[in-house]
C-alpha cells in the first residue's frame, strides 16, 4: 500500500500527487485518453443525426413562373419565366393570360424563315443530277428532322422516282429519331389554365426567362414543343395526394380527360408490368413507373404527379433505376410523370 507520509519527492499531474516511479504510466494514460477523444468524437458525444432524406412531400416548393420546358429535339430543360403574362391572339380577340393563371402552353408547329428556305432548297436538290449535291440534301433534310416532316410528305408524291425514294428514305429516319407527337403538325398554341383552354397565336417569338445559374435566355417558341408550369398546383397536388390504385385504368374516365393534372401517394416498386418511357401507358404500374421515372426509389413512399395524355400511337421500352419497361403499339390511354 502506498504511503504518502515515506515519499520523498512527487510529481504533479493535473492536479494529483503522483510518486515518481508512476509518472510515466501516468502520461502513458492521459495520453491515450487524449488520443480517444480526438479520434473517436462519437463514442462520447453520441451518433450524428442523418439528414432527412428528400421526397416529393418534403422538397423545395418551385418559384413563381418555374417551368419544365419539353424541346421539339426530345430534351427537357427547367427555366422560370420573367413574363408576367402571355399575349395570345384568338378568333375573337386578344388574351392576356397571366403567368400566374397558366398550368400548361402546347405550342404550335413553328419554322422560321431561315429553316423554311432550308427546306425548300433541300427538297428541291434531292433530285439533283449530281449523286453528291442528292446525298448532302438527305443529310440536311434528315438534321431538320420535323421541320421538314411535312414539305417531305408532300414531296414523296412526286413523280421523280428518285425524289420519292430518297423522300422516303428521310421520313423513315426522321420517324425513327422524333417522336410521333412531335411529328403532328400543330396549328395552335394552347393554353391551359385550371377551368379553360385558349386555342390561339402567342404574338410573340421568344419568352424571357431566367436560367438555374440566373442567367437570363430569350426562348424561341419555335424551338419548344410544351411548357409545364410547376410552381401552380405543387402544393395542392401535394397535399391533396390520393392513395395509389394500382393503375389508371382502376379510375373511372380518368383517361379520357386529357390534360388533366393528378397526384398519387405511392411507394416505389421494382415488380408491377410498365409500358412506355417518358409517357406511359395507362394501365401501367404506378409503384413501378414512379421508380422508372426516378421519383422515388424501391420501398421510398412520395408523390407521383402526373398528366394524362390520352391516346398514344407507340410506346418505347427501356431499363431505368432498376425497372424495365416494355414497348408497346398503339393504346387508348397514357400518361406523362410530372418532375
Amino acid at each position: 500500500m502506498w504511503n504518502p507520509s515515506t515519499w520523498t519527492h512527487v510529481e504533479v499531474f493535473m492536479g494529483l500527487c503522483v510518486p515518481p516511479r508512476y509518472s510515466r504510466l501516468v502520461l502513458a494514460l492521459l495520453s491515450a485518453l487524449f488520443t480517444i477523444l480526438l479520434l473517436f468524437p462519437a463514442i462520447f458525444a453520441g451518433e450524428p443525426q442523418k439528414p432527412a432524406e428528400k421526397t416529393a412531400e418534403t422538397r423545395k416548393a418551385p418559384p413563381p413562373g418555374a417551368v419544365e420546358v419539353h424541346m421539339n429535339d426530345g430534351t427537357s430543360v427547367q427555366f422560370t419565366l420573367r413574363e408576367e403574362a402571355i399575349p395570345l391572339c384568338t378568333p375573337y380577340g386578344k388574351l392576356l393570360v397571366p403567368i400566374m393563371h397558366i398550368h400548361r402552353i402546347e405550342f404550335a408547329t413553328r419554322v422560321s424563315s431561315e429553316d423554311a428556305r432550308r427546306v425548300r432548297a433541300a427538297i428541291a436538290n434531292l433530285g439533283n443530277a449530281q449523286f453528291r449535291v442528292r446525298e448532302e440534301a438527305s443529310t440536311e433534310l434528315v438534321s431538320l428532322r420535323e421541320k421538314g416532316y411535312a414539305a417531305l410528305l408532300e414531296s414523296a408524291k412526286e413523280k421523280d422516282p428518285e425524289v420519292i425514294r430518297r423522300a422516303e428514305l428521310v421520313l423513315q429516319k426522321i420517324r425513327e429519331t422524333v417522336p410521333e407527337e412531335q411529328l403532328e403538325f400543330r396549328k395552335h398554341d394552347l393554353i391551359y389554365t385550371a377551368d379553360s383552354k385558349f386555342a390561339g397565336r402567342i404574338e410573340a417569338t421568344t419568352l424571357l426567362a431566367r436560367t438555374p445559374q440566373s442567367a437570363e435566355v430569350q426562348l424561341k417558341l419555335a424551338d419548344m414543343h410544351s411548357m409545364l408550369f410547376l410552381s401552380v398546383e405543387d402544393a395542392l397536388e401535394i397535399a391533396n395526394a390520393v392513395p395509389d390504385p394500382g393503375d389508371l385504368t382502376k379510375l373511372p374516365n380518368l383517361t379520357s380527360e386529357p390534360g388533366k393534372r393528378m397526384a398519387f401517394k405511392v411507394t416505389g416498386s421494382l415488380t408491377g408490368q410498365v409500358w412506355g418511357t417518358d409517357v406511359y401507358t395507362a394501365d401501367s404500374s404506378l409503384a413501378a413507373v414512379a421508380v422508372h421515372a426516378g421519383v422515388v426509389r424501391p420501398g421510398q413512399t412520395g408523390v407521383l404527379r402526373l398528366v394524362i395524355l390520352g391516346p398514344h400511337p407507340t410506346y418505347k421500352g427501356s431499363t431505368r433505376n432498376g425497372v424495365t419497361s416494355l414497348a408497346y403499339g398503339h393504346y387508348q390511354g397514357s400518361f406523362q410523370v410530372l418532375r
